[in-house]
């Protein structure tokens, strides 16, 4: 059953309405009164969008000029709400998250925001929020809606897998004892992993969120995974995203500045400082392979940019491996690169401030490469035991 329900409008408006009173409504009124058998359909864009996305959902685009349904459904009676500067009986969060949300967004999209919330409040029971009310919380809606489109219905069921996962890998229990093993440091999968990282925080970008760098050029997943389990090297990971997310909200709530997305830096340069590129490069397909759809579920509308940076002519190979595991919009916003350091330069810069970028990313000296941190690596067989 599609989110939105067409049917033929009556043929004989009520004394009451006019065509020339509908058109002085807002669109977002007339959406709701189109809706329940009320006048004509007015030539207002979002209108129109939302009554299109409506057609098309139900395989009916052009074969109607009006709509109606007997009750306007959950993202029709957020846009009355929200137009007539009330606030509807049944939308029951009113935080600073949403406050900051209704000043940063146009009308058509807070009200899909808004609609994707109704249509989601069952969630609020799911195993997936039990700790952290996701299903509520604006930032991580918007994140599912903008990543579908704008599709309300397609938001809602991405919402659901993701929430489905994060219940079935019970990831809430399982980061917070992994954060805190990290942050003592003792354990010896901590150190072996601090020990051959490879990714490291540059510091913030000019918007104020954190820049990861993951110098593939140096690293050795496969190892990582050999030793320590895929499961341990996915929290590594999921650490980092998390934290990325709780730093956009941070910076939301303090300050109301939307940014949802980040930028991320790869350096995939081959320096003859760590052996086995190539085996390296291949030993990483599986693993990403494998994380790649579980990642893109979980944290939708991440990327801002992706920078690949000193990319050999190897990497095409591997690029179109990877090409069909990565989501066509963030396929828009990476930037492969060779080994023109100053090009290099000009990207990092329009998103970094300069004391953020490394010097290793603008020299290919060896005595600056030898210094270049993370290091990274490659695992011998048996780490892990000999820690």
């Amino acid at each position: 059953m599609s989110f939105f329900t067409c049917c033929q409008a009556p043929d004989v408006l009520p004394e009451f309405e006019t065509v020339e009173s509908l058109r002085q409504e807002t669109a977002a009124e007339a959406v709701v009164k189109a809706d329940i058998g009320f006048g004509e359909r007015p030539e207002d864009p979002v209108f129109l969008g939302l009554v299109h996305q409506r057609e098309f959902d139900e395989g009916t685009a052009g074969t109607s000029s009006a709509v109606s349904t007997n009750t306007p459904s959950a993202l029709e009676r957020a846009v009355l709400a929200l137009n007539a500067n009330t606030e509807e009986a049944d939308f029951d969060i009113d935080d600073l998250e949403w406050e900051h949300m209704r000043a940063s967004l146009d009308s058509g999209e807070l009200a899909k925001l808004r609609g994707l919330r109704l249509e989601a409040k069952h969630l609020d029971a799911h195993g997936g929020c039990a700790k952290v009310p996701h299903a509520q919380r604006a930032l991580t809606l918007l994140r599912f809606l903008r990543a579908q489109g704008g599709n309300v219905r397609s938001a809602l069921t991405h919402l659901s897998e993701a929430l489905d996962w994060r219940r079935d890998f019970d990831l809430e229990r399982k980061l917070e004892a992994w954060q805190l093993e990290w942050d003592e440091g003792k354990s010896a999968r901590v150190q072996l992993l601090r020990k051959y990282d490879f990714v490291g925080c540059l510091g913030n970008d000019k918007e104020g969120l954190p820049v990861y760098v993951t110098r593939f050029s140096q690293g050795d997943p496969g190892g990582l995974v050999r030793e320590l389990g895929e499961e341990v090297y996915m929290l590594r990971i999921l650490q980092v995203m998390e934290g990325q997310a709780q730093a956009s909200r941070s910076l939301f709530l303090k300050t109301g500045r939307l940014v949802l997305d980040f930028v991320e830096v790869f350096d995939l340069g081959m320096y003859g400082l760590v052996q086995g590129w190539l085996s390296r490069a291949w030993g990483a397909v599986p693993i990403y392979k494998r994380l790649a759809p579980l990642l893109d579920c979980a944290y939708p509308e991440r990327v801002r940019c992706a920078m690949v940076l000193r990319a050999p002519a190897a990497f095409s190979v591997f690029w179109r491996i990877a090409q069909p595991l990565v989501p066509e919009e963030t396929r828009k916003r990476v930037r492969i690169r060779g080994s023109d350091d100053e090009k290099n330069l000009e990207d990092l810069r329009e998103f970094l401030h300069e004391d953020c970028i490394p010097q290793y990313l603008r020299s290919q000296e060896p005595s600056v490469l030898q210094n270049a941190r993370p290091w990274g690596g490659v695992v011998p067989r048996g780490a892990l035991r000999s820690v």
